[in-house]
C-alpha cells in the first residue's frame, strides 16, 4: 500500500466558483475507501466562492 505523498503532488491553484457553472463535488474516505462523487452542484448554490484545486 503506497501513501498519498508518493503519488500525488500537493499544489495550490485558486479558483474562483462562477454561478452559472456546474461543479462536480468529491468526498475522500477513510481507511481505504477511495475518492468518491458526492454530487454535482450549480455554482450558484456554493456559498463559499475561492476555494482550492
Amino acid at each position: 500500500m503506497k501513501r498519498f505523498g508518493d503519488i500525488l503532488t500537493r499544489y495550490k491553484v485558486a479558483e474562483t466558483v462562477k454561478d452559472d457553472v456546474t461543479y462536480k463535488q468529491v468526498t475522500i474516505g477513510t481507511n481505504y475507501k477511495g475518492v468518491r462523487l458526492r454530487g454535482t452542484k450549480p455554482g450558484i448554490e456554493i456559498g463559499t466562492k475561492n476555494q482550492w484545486l
